[in-house]
């Protein structure tokens, strides 16, 4: 408690601890909101880039997924799903069909 009166009293009476003290506040200001921006940024940037990539993987089986599933064709899903998991982005592929396998 005692440091903390001295360190306020030093900010009242001293003129080179207050200029630091408000050049380091205004410096983490502009420090955090620039971070804040660009943490954003980067974020929506990074997930529309994302989505494209998983729009560009959708288009390229939709074809043959649309067979497999009309002629009901378990090994060619099968096979699809299999090639799609080679992609890092992909998780997992779950293939659905209004028709009985």
């Amino acid at each position: 408690m005692h440091k903390l009166l001295q360190l306020l009293q030093l900010l009242r009476t001293s003129i080179v601890y207050r200029s630091s003290a408000l050049v380091l506040s205004i410096a983490l200001c502009v420090g955090g909101m620039f971070a804040a921006f660009t943490y954003l940024w980067e974020s929506n940037t990074e997930q529309e880039l994302t989505k494209n990539r998983m729009g560009t993987l959708l288009s390229t089986v939709e074809n043959t997924v649309s067979i497999a599933c009309y002629l009901s064709d378990t090994n060619l899903a099968k096979e699809v799903a299999q090639g799609l998991l080679k992609n890092e982005d992909v998780a997992s592929v779950k293939i659905y069909s209004n028709k009985p396998w």
